[in-house]
C-alpha cells in the first residue's frame, strides 16, 4: 500500500490535513448533533424515517481519521458514514460539513479540484443572490451581525449587506472566469468571516468557523492552480477557460447555479441552496397550552440550528408538542403560503387560520410569528410596538401622525397577533383600512381626529373580534382639526 504523503504529494497531504482537522473540530464542536436525544430535551432526533437510533459521533470520527490514513477510499467511507448518520437525525445535514468533504476531494482526486471550483462558484454566487433577495437580510440581520461586532449599525448596516451580497457575487463569477483573482478574493471572504465570527467580535456560529479557515487555505489553493499551464499545475490540474472547459463542467455549472432556485419553491434544503446569514427562512412557533410560545429554534447545547425546512419543523413540533397545542409555520417564500397547526392525540392536524386563532376545547388560542423584517421596517418608520413581556409577538401598534402612510398601516397589518392599533389624528381613509380587516383578533382601535367616515367605521365594527372602535367622527366636523401630514 502506498503511504498517503507518497500518494497525494507533500504540499496535497498538508492540505488533506488541514481539511480533516476542519471536519475533525466541526464534529466535536456539534458533538450533540450526532447523539441520540430525547424529545423532553426540546432538541429531538429527526429521522428521515422511523428508525431505532444509535450515538453516530465516535462512527463519524474515525471516519474522518480514515481519510487521512487511507485518502482515496476512507473519503468515501466518511461521506457514507455521513449520509447514513443524516438518515438517522436530518439535524446532522450540516453544509458545512458537505463543503469540508467536498474541500478533501479537491486534494485527493485529479478531477476534485474542478468539482471543488464548480461547487465554490455556486455558493458564492448563490450565497450572495439570497442576500440580495432576502428583506430580512438588509433589515434585522445585517442591523444584528453590525451591532454585535460593536460598530455603528444604524450608520453600516446597509453598507455591511450590500458589500457582503456583492463581493459574495462577484467572487463566483471570478471562480468560474478568473480563478487567480477569485484565488486572492477567497482568503479574504473566508477569513473575513472567520474573524468576523470569531470571540474578537461576534462569536457567534462557531461551528462554521473550521470551514471558513479550511476554505479560505485550501480554496484559494485550488483556485490558484487553474490559472498554470498543466506541466507546472501538476498532473490532477487542468488550466481553466471557459472557452477550454470540458462540456461536463458546463453541464455541472448550470445544474448548480440552476438548483438552488428550487429553494424559494420549497424542494431544495436552504443548506444545500447556499441560504447563508440571509435568515430568509421558515419559521416555527409552538403555542402552548399556557398561551405562551415557544420558537423552534436549535442551537443551545448543540451548537448548531436547526435546519428550518417546513417538513423538519413540523416533525419537530410533532415529537415534542402535546395534545392541544398549535404550530404556526411563517414562511417569507411568496410561493409558500404560511401553514397552521394543531397538535392532536393522534398525531396533527392542519387548521384554517380562523381555527388556529380561536378559543376552542381548551385550547388555546393560536400565537404566530411576527416577520422580523416587517418589525424593523415598522420600527426604522418609527411605529411604537407593544409587547406583553420581552420575547412575546406584538399586541398593539400606535402611528403617530407624522409617520402616517397607507403603506405604514399595509405593513403592520401583517402582525398576525395584533388587538389593538391607535391611529388618531392621523391621515387615515375609510378605503385605508380594508387591510385591517383580515386581522383575527383586532378587537381596539383609535380613530378619533381622522377623517373615517360613519361607513369606515360600520367596517371595522363588522369583524367578529372588534370590541370597540374609538371615532367621534371626521375631522373636519371639528373646529380645530390636527394637520394632515400627508398635504
Amino acid at each position: 500500500m502506498i503511504h498517503p504523503i507518497r500518494q497525494l504529494g507533500v504540499l496535497r497531504y498538508a492540505l488533506l490535513c488541514v481539511a480533516v482537522v476542519a471536519q475533525f473540530a466541526t464534529v466535536l464542536i456539534t458533538w450533540k448533533i450526532w447523539l441520540v436525544r430525547s424529545p423532553e430535551s426540546g432538541y429531538p432526533n429527526l429521522p428521515l424515517f422511523d428508525v431505532p437510533q444509535v450515538d453516530f459521533g465516535i462512527w463519524v470520527l474515525l471516519s474522518v481519521a480514515a481519510v487521512l490514513l487511507f485518502p482515496r477510499w476512507g473519503l468515501w467511507v466518511h461521506l457514507a458514514v455521513l449520509m447514513v448518520a443524516s438518515l438517522f437525525d436530518q439535524m446532522r445535514t450540516q453544509p458545512q460539513l458537505l463543503a469540508i468533504w467536498i474541500l478533501m476531494l479537491a486534494v485527493i482526486f485529479p478531477v476534485g479540484p474542478r468539482i471543488a471550483r464548480l461547487f465554490l462558484t455556486s455558493l458564492w454566487f448563490w450565497a450572495g443572490l439570497h442576500k440580495l433577495l432576502s428583506p430580512d437580510w438588509w433589515t434585522h440581520c445585517s442591523w444584528g451581525l453590525v451591532a454585535d461586532a460593536g460598530q455603528d449599525a444604524e450608520t453600516w448596516h446597509w453598507w455591511f449587506a450590500a458589500v457582503v451580497a456583492i463581493s459574495e457575487m462577484l467572487l463566483g463569477v471570478l471562480a468560474w472566469l478568473k480563478p487567480r483573482w477569485a484565488a486572492i478574493g477567497c482568503p479574504l471572504l473566508h477569513g473575513g468571516i472567520a474573524v468576523f465570527l470569531s470571540p474578537l467580535f461576534c462569536n457567534w456560529n462557531v461551528s462554521v468557523f473550521p470551514w471558513n479557515l479550511a476554505t479560505a487555505l485550501i480554496g484559494s489553493w485550488l483556485l490558484w492552480k487553474f490559472s498554470q499551464s498543466p506541466s507546472s499545475a501538476g498532473e490532477h490540474v487542468a488550466p481553466l477557460k471557459f472557452c477550454t472547459s470540458a462540456r461536463w463542467e458546463v453541464a455541472v455549472l448550470i445544474i448548480l447555479l440552476v438548483l438552488p432556485a428550487g429553494f424559494y419553491v420549497g424542494c431544495v434544503d436552504h443548506g444545500y441552496a447556499h441560504v447563508l446569514y440571509s435568515d430568509h427562512l421558515p419559521r416555527g412557533l409552538i403555542t402552548l397550552l399556557d398561551g405562551q410560545s415557544r420558537e423552534i429554534t436549535g442551537w443551545g447545547s448543540l451548537n448548531a440550528p436547526c435546519p428550518k425546512e417546513r417538513r423538519l419543523l413540523k416533525q419537530h413540533f410533532l415529537l415534542t408538542s402535546v395534545p392541544g397545542e398549535k404550530l404556526h409555520l411563517s414562511d417569507p417564500r411568496t410561493r409558500l403560503p404560511d401553514q397552521f397547526f394543531l397538535r392532536t392525540k393522534n398525531g396533527m392536524r392542519e387548521l384554517t387560520p380562523a381555527e388556529f386563532f380561536s378559543e376552542m376545547k381548551g385550547e388555546p388560542i393560536g400565537v404566530a410569528a411576527d416577520p422580523r423584517a416587517t418589525v424593523f421596517i415598522l420600527a426604522d418608520a418609527g411605529v411604537r410596538m407593544l409587547m406583553r413581556s420581552k420575547h412575546e409577538m406584538i399586541y398593539a401598534v400606535e402611528i403617530a401622525p407624522t409617520k402616517y402612510s397607507p403603506a405604514v398601516l399595509a405593513l403592520a397589518a401583517t402582525l398576525h397577533n395584533l388587538e389593538e392599533i391607535q391611529l388618531s389624528g392621523t391621515a387615515v381613509t375609510d378605503d385605508d383600512l380594508d387591510c385591517l380587516l383580515e386581522l383575527p383578533l383586532l378587537r381596539g382601535i383609535g380613530l378619533n381626529d381622522t377623517a373615517i367616515t360613519a361607513k369606515g367605521k360600520a367596517k371595522l365594527e363588522s369583524m367578529p373580534s372588534m370590541k370597540k372602535v374609538h371615532w367621534d367622527g371626521p375631522f373636519d366636523d371639528h373646529p380645530h382639526p390636527l394637520p394632515n401630514p400627508s398635504r
